[in-house]
């Protein structure tokens, strides 16, 4: 076995998915700093710090959101924070709803992300979702992002775009 494959190997394996603690947000907020850094910023996207921790402290104490962390050899090196909301069209269908999912950069394509995912499917199937909603930022190769959750059974069904209302219109 060539000594790559090997490398993979073992962040698989010896990488643990669990539910964030409060002792885990500063790793969090660091990630999220990376993921604005490599594409939300580029989109106008900031950060207000004491907002964000709000969010995240709650998101800890709570059942009504899933945060979890990916370790490996005791780092933080991913985390995902999803929610649920009823559907549009029937408020009686949940679906689970993405809406932080970041890998440090060293340790994509080694199935983390994956873990990830099937973390929060699996709070989503126990929380009675029938399905759940993944975004990927264009910035930052949404397209890989978009073929990994199509090997995860996910289908693409819609294009975001975005417009920055602060800046002035051209007709």
């Amino acid at each position: 076995m060539s000594s790559s494959l090997e490398s993979v190997i073992s962040k698989i394996e010896t990488t643990n998915v669990r539910p964030a603690k409060d002792n885990d947000i500063e790793d969090i907020v660091l990630m999220f700093q990376s993921f604005l850094r490599e594409g939300l910023y580029k989109v106008g996207y900031t950060l207000n710090l004491p907002t964000f921790l709000k969010h995240l402290f709650a998101a800890v104490d709570t059942e009504d959101e899933c945060l979890v962390v990916a370790e490996h050899d005791g780092t933080t090196v991913g985390v995902f924070l999803g929610t649920l909301e009823p559907s549009y069209t029937n408020a009686n269908q949940l679906e689970g709803c993405e809406i932080l999912f970041y890998v440090q950069p060293e340790y994509r394509g080694n199935g983390i992300a994956r873990k990830l995912m099937c973390a929060f499917e699996g709070w989503c199937r126990k929380k009675g979702a029938k399905k759940v909603v993944m975004g990927a930022v264009s910035e930052m190769k949404g397209e890989k992002l978009g073929k990994l959750y199509q090997r995860a059974g996910y289908k693409p069904y819609e294009v975001s775009f975005y417009k920055d209302l602060t800046k002035e219109e051209v007709s």
